[in-house]
This record gives C-alpha cells, structure tokens and sequence, in this order.
C-alpha cells in the first residue's frame, strides 16, 4: 500500500474540474492511501475527519485566499500552521509522497519545505492556468522549486509545453494525466426523465445549445450569446442554456439583455450533482468556444467536452489551450477560432442544420471517450508511476 500526502484547497463538495480531478483520481486507484490536506468546506475552524473508502480527507481553514507567491504575514501564518500540521502526521505514518494538487506557490513551497524536513519527495500537478505567463521575479523562486520535485504530472499536451516554456530546461520526469470521464456519463438516454425535465423548463420542440461550467471569461459564454443573436432570427426555437455560477454572471445577464434574448437565453445556476447526467442529456449540442486572455489564463484540458461526449453529443470548443486536445476536430466535435464571431455562429448553423452530422460526432465522441479518458485507466497510470520509485 503506497501512502501520499495530497494537498489542495480545492476539492469536493466544492465544484469544479481540479476538485472532480482529484476525487476522482483516488475514488479509482488501488493499492493507494492518501490523506487529503484540503479546505474546510464550511469554512469552520474545527478539524473534521472524514472517512471516505480507504483516504481519509483532513478539512482545514489553512489555505490563504491566494496560494500564488504574495507573501504576507497572514500568508506566512498559514504556511508555517500547515507545516507543523503535516510534519506532525508524518510522525505517525510512513508516507512515500507528498503530493502538491495545484502548481501555485503556496502548496508547492510547502511540499519543498516538508521535503526538507523528512526527506519525502514530493510531486507537484499542473493544470495549465497556474503556470506563470507573465514575467516576475517570483518565477526565479517558483522555478526552482519545481525544478526541486520528484515527478510533475500535467493534465494535457498544452500543460506540459508551457511548463516546458516556463522552466526552459527540465531534468524532472513527467506523466501525462489527462482527466477521465466518469462511468456515469456512459449511461444509456434517460428518455422519459429527459423529456419530464424538458416539459418542466418549457423546452419542448426546442433546439438546445448548452454549456456547464464555471461562468469565467475565458470559457467564451459572451461570444455565444452573440452569435445566437443572428441564428434566432432564422430559427426562433433555438435556445441557450448556461449551468453554472462565476464572476461573469451579471456581465453575461446584460449582454443577454442588451441582444434581446431573454426568451432564449437562460441562467440555470449551479447544476446539482445528481442531475448533472440529466442536463447532459437534455441539450442537442454542447458548446464553449474557450479562449486564451492577455493574461495567458486558459483552458488547460476541458473535461467538459468528453462529459458531453460520453452523453453522446457533439461539442464545438476553441482552437485554445488543452480543448485541442479533449476534442478531435471533425471526429469528436468541431474546433474554431473563438475570437472570430462569425465562425462560431457557422459551426453552430452547420450542427443545428445537419442532424447526421451531430448523430455521427456524437457516436464517435463517445467511443473515443470511452476508449481514451475512463478513470480506471488515468488513475492506474498514476499508481504505476509512483512505483517506479527506487
């Protein structure tokens, strides 16, 4: 049984892509125990021990609001806690690792700092948008303290060129760990629940584009809203429906407002967890046409698009970040240049006007997904990696 120390703020019951990552990582590994250094959902003070299958999951408020290098005394405050913390737990239990979930300053200084101590390696996961773009003089820092690690897993081709970019040269071996798709999403069409939860939004007869996520601005919602603003007008039944809560939510609401298209665009918040299968199914094609901001904030994979796959739907996505890799162009879904309104309403049209072109791209998608992204294969290729420890 090999034993690690994860640390990462974001983690289940919180939602979002990291979070679903690393559940899902050790819900399907074997031979693995982890003790999950996370934060307290509740945001309580109290330390709560939650037994989950074989990992116990440690809810504390010890992460800073910014875990990016921004010293500060209250930010040395929480490193120095969290260090006494795990140093603590390795008095009591033989860990092999400790692993860094998010490659931003604080979890990975804090992995060096008990490597220091106890001699445990430590291996560090990225993501995509926490590695820097913009030059500081933190990055000599942080660049060393990657360069410091025992293993660097990234979560697509994209993350690991930019990690490449940003060490120059890089001795540390590295794993690629797309996300997975969790089995539930292969389920057969739930047809009669599908159509109960149409009657019930009044979405009977209409064509449905949808996108579940966070509502950020690299996720393309606005660019959306404005293509569909020409597509109604030639087919008044096509809709928009947005699942997700973020910073972009009143923004998006004005644009909405602004196009006229209260009638067919609509905010359906947060999905909860036990219908997000439902609200898969429900849409006829999923799209979030994801950019790459000024600020080099990205896409790293989008797991959403081989979610929607495995639902059996076609996906457009933008030719940006690790979205180049969840999709295969042409197989999969449709890849365009989302800065380019006008091509993003062309693949719209195309998908909503060609029913055997969506049936064919969503069939494919879900073989591919099927065959590529299941998590009893990601979670066994991390397993095998950390055995060949010597």
């Amino acid at each position: 049984m090999i034993k690690i120390i994860l640390i990462t703020k974001l983690f289940p019951p919180y939602l979002g892509g990291v979070q679903k990552y690393f559940f899902n990582l050790l819900e399907n590994i074997k031979d693995v125990k982890a003790t999950v250094i996370t934060s307290n959902a509740e945001r309580s003070k109290s330390i709560d021990f939650e037994l989950a299958r074989k990992n116990i999951f440690v809810r504390r408020v010890l992460f800073p609001d910014n875990i990016s290098f921004m010293p500060s005394f209250e930010w040395l405050k929480y490193l120095l806690d969290m260090f006494l913390f795990i140093k603590k737990l390795t008095r009591y239990e033989s860990y092999e690792y400790v692993v860094a979930g998010q490659g931003a300053g604080f979890s990975v200084l804090l992995a060096f700092l008990i490597k220091k101590v106890t001699g445990i390696p430590y291996i560090i996961f990225f993501h995509g948008e926490e590695i820097p773009q913009i030059p500081l003089k933190s990055n000599v820092l942080l660049r060393y303290l990657y360069q410091q690690a025992y293993m660097h897993c990234c979560n697509s081709l994209f993350t690991e060129k930019r990690l490449q970019k940003f060490l120059k040269c890089n001795s540390i071996p590295r794993k690629l760990l797309f996300p997975g798709v969790e089995n539930k999403f292969f389920i057969k069409e739930m047809t009669s629940k599908v159509n109960s939860k149409k009657k019930r939004l009044d979405l009977n007869g209409k064509f449905i584009f949808y996108t579940i996520g966070r509502l950020d601005e690299r996720k393309g919602h606005n660019k959306v809203i404005k293509a569909l603003k020409s597509i109604v007008n030639d087919y008044p039944d096509v809709v928009y429906l947005i699942g997700g809560k973020g910073p972009q939510e009143t923004v998006l609401r004005e644009i909405v407002q602004s196009e006229k298209l209260l009638d067919n665009v609509f905010f359906l918040g947060e999905i909860p967890e036990d219908e997000i299968v439902l609200f898969y199914q429900i849409g006829d094609v999923f799209i979030m046409p994801n950019r790459t901001l000024t600020n080099g904030d990205t896409e790293g994979f989008g797991i959403v698009f081989l979610e929607a796959n495995a639902s059996g739907k076609p996906v457009i996505g933008g030719k940006a970040g690790g979205a180049v890799e969840a999709i295969e162009d042409g197989v999969s879904g449709l890849l365009v240049d989302s800065e380019d309104l006008n091509a993003i309403e062309s693949s719209m049209r195309r998908l909503l006007e060609n029913g055997e072109l969506r049936k064919n791209l969503g069939e494919a998608g879900r073989k591919r997904a099927w065959k590529n992204f299941r998590w009893e294969n990601i979670s066994r290729q991390f397993y095998l990696a950390l055995l060949k420890k010597t």
